[in-house]
């Protein structure tokens, strides 16, 4: 029985989302958790061709699909200024041993969501789902981080995702299984396309005259395949690594140059992931990852590039991205830190696809991180960030963050 309790306990803490917690409640079997934390973030932003409307996400943190390009509005590139405790999250967590099982839950919340309120009076904002799972000694069963994803090689950054523009970041419905060590994990996650088509052109009277390649995104549910991940993790005294694969099917109702409905057009796609931590010395450690595939858009940048183009015939034509961050954290002192980040994210769009999608995002950001108690940090960034389309209109961003946050 030990042994059995030990390694779904093994299963339940690889597939769990890594948070500081305490006790609400323990009875004989059952441990009850609460955890969270509270954040204020301050940003002065400068977009250089026009900032987004004051309710979008790419005022509050990082979204590189936010950033206008040259070809943009141009309207406003005076800095702006934006409050936010958005990103404040609470989570409850259970464990339970019964009858030489472990079972455990985790759902967690956030306020990153839209606007109810507004900022000239109440600014609030309503409650997100985040994660809501439980696991069955190595099994889990519910939404969380995808499993090509690997949270620990994330650098520490204020903003909300670090290295939002090269990272593997998802959070889905999935059913995942642990090996017993932690070692391997294998997954079938909720699948959905995103893909660039053609979209109508009009005439001033509104009457269609033909059909062009567009950059705007068609979102469809059409899938009736999971997508597959394969995960294998290593750690020791010199830090961690993971090993991932990604095999998914991208299928939609897709329109030709012509106008005509080409029905279920299917492709395959793939993507391998290699990223981890290393420690430097005592305290300093260097964080990274390496993605590359073809039609795996959305679990990259934020969806900024899509997973496939649609050809003249109407096929999928799959999208090639490569994607990189390094990032080094070191420690002044003991309560004194610095991450210094570069990444980016790199598409091969198809030769004939719209001139107006993006080609490329990076960023580089360096900041100054403070815990005079080891629940809360102070943190001061500054971030550079560029956007880039197949045209060569690009677009960048500037920022200053500053953050205080206090973790429960």
């Amino acid at each position: 029985m030990k042994k059995t309790l030990l390694a779904g306990a093994i299963g339940a803490i690889v597939s769990m989302p890594s948070h500081a917690a305490f006790e609400l409640l323990k009875t004989d079997n059952t441990t009850v958790t609460f955890g969270g934390y509270a954040k204020a973030s301050l940003n002065v932003s400068k977009f250089s061709e026009g900032a987004p409307a004051s309710s979008s996400l790419g005022r509050i943190y990082y979204v590189p699909s936010t950033i206008a390009t040259s070809g943009g509005n141009g309207n406003n590139d005076d800095a702006v200024m934006d409050f936010t405790a958005r990103e404040t999250r609470f989570n409850f967590g259970t464990k339970t041993l019964i009858d030489g099982h472990v079972i455990t839950s985790y759902l967690e919340l956030d306020f990153m969501s839209g606007y109810p309120g507004d900022e000239r009076t109440s600014n609030s904002t309503s409650p997100r789902l985040r994660h809501a799972y439980f696991t069955y000694d190595n099994w889990l069963f519910g939404q969380t981080f995808t499993t090509f994803e690997n949270t620990t090689a994330l650098p520490e950054t204020t903003d909300f995702l670090p290295a939002s523009d090269a990272t593997v970041f998802n959070r889905q419905p999935m059913v995942r299984y642990t090996s017993d060590s932690g070692a391997w994990q294998f997954a079938l996650e909720n699948p959905e396309t995103t893909y660039s088509g053609y979209s109508q052109v009009k005439d001033e009277d509104g009457n269609v005259t033909g059909y062009q390649q567009s950059a705007s995104r068609v979102d469809e549910d059409n899938s009736i395949l999971p997508d597959l991940v394969g995960r294998y993790n290593m750690k020791g005294d010199w830090g961690s690594l993971a090993v991932a694969g990604l095999v998914r099917q991208l299928r939609a109702d897709t329109v030709d140059a012509n106008g005509d409905v080409q029905d279920n057009e299917t492709k395959m796609g793939f993507g391998v992931n290699l990223s981890g931590l290393l420690k430097a010395g005592d305290m300093d450690d260097f964080r990274f990852s390496v993605t590359a595939g073809e039609g795996i858009g959305r679990y990259v940048a934020l969806n900024t590039f899509n997973s496939s183009n649609v050809k003249a015939n109407g096929d999928l034509d799959t999208i090639s991205t490569v994607s990189a961050f390094a990032a080094y954290r070191h420690f002044w002192t003991e309560k004194l830190r610095s991450s210094f980040v570069l990444s980016g994210t790199w598409a091969d769009n198809n030769d004939t696809a719209s001139q107006a999608l993006t080609k490329s995002v990076q960023s580089v950001h360096a900041n100054l991180m403070y815990s005079p108690v080891k629940p809360i940090s102070f943190g001061a960034e500054i971030v550079y960030a560029e956007r880039k389309l197949e045209n060569n209109d690009k677009g960048d961003l500037t920022r200053l963050q500053l953050s205080a946050k206090y973790t429960f």
